[in-house]
């Protein structure tokens, strides 16, 4: 599972209650490549060292757009989040709609389950109060979102084992001819960089590079992939998504007992 790291409790409640739900079914729920369940399902952490760990297609959203529209909510979900540290990001949605709920006059088991947690944290009154006092306003909502939008683009760093030059070289197509390349360039535990690949057939109309261990730069573990010599570019085997000029390491595979 993908996890993004806020430094603040604040910052972390908007993007779980609030970002994830506008780039879902809100403000970009019409925008191709979002992403959408991906970032719905990446879990939300606390910790000193924010940014995200794991592969996504968009990273960047205008997330400064949002305030005019929803700034007041936002806001909103900033000072729960202050105001109690140790609610849960669930418990804390629920409160967001305390005040509705109180109001809500239908039979309805889910409002019904937050007049119950309303008065277990004192009433609405006693929650209006505690929130009035937490100073939190739209400056410190332009600080948290521009935070939060940093920690969304912050690829997770590679292992020092895994670090290579990136692909700069095309492989020979000529299937004739013997290459001349130097051998593969050794890096930490076997790893290979990308520069120096020499070339198989699988079959008589492609021509590939055995990779099939390789380390894509947004992955923070070894994928099984291959490189295509007539589009120049890397393969997940599996997926349709190219990672051409992205992977920093390859291996090759262990060589397998012959059968008898």
């Amino acid at each position: 599972m993908n996890t993004i790291t806020f430094k603040t409790r604040a910052q972390a409640n908007i993007f779980e209650n609030e970002i994830k739900g506008q780039i879902s079914d809100g403000m970009w729920e019409n925008t191709n490549g979002t992403d959408w369940s991906t970032w719905s399902k990446t879990e939300v952490l606390v910790g000193d060292n924010s940014g995200r760990t794991g592969y996504v297609r968009k990273t960047g959203f205008a997330l400064e757009r949002l305030i005019p529209i929803i700034g007041d909510r936002m806001i909103h979900h900033a000072r729960l989040a202050i105001a109690y540290p140790e609610a849960s990001f669930e418990t804390l949605y629920k409160l967001e709609s305390a005040k509705f709920a109180m109001n809500f006059t239908r039979q309805d088991d889910y409002y019904a389950s937050i007049r119950v947690l309303v008065t277990e944290f004192g009433g609405l009154d006693a929650i209006t109060v505690k929130l009035a006092a937490v100073g939190y306003s739209t400056k410190e909502l332009r600080a948290d979102l521009k935070a939060i939008k940093v920690a969304m683009k912050n690829e997770p760093k590679a292992k020092s084992e895994y670090k290579a030059p990136a692909l700069t070289t095309t492989p020979t197509r000529n299937r004739r001819t013997v290459s001349t390349r130097p051998a593969p360039k050794q890096l930490t535990n076997g790893w290979r960089s990308p520069n120096h690949v020499q070339p198989i057939y699988q079959s008589t109309c492609r021509e590939i590079i055995q990779v099939l261990i390789a380390m894509p730069r947004h992955y923070d573990h070894p994928v099984l992939g291959y490189f295509l010599t007539e589009t120049n570019s890397w393969h997940l085997v599996g997926s349709p998504y190219t990672f051409n000029n992205d992977v920093t390491a390859w291996q090759p595979l262990p060589t397998m007992p012959e059968v008898k």
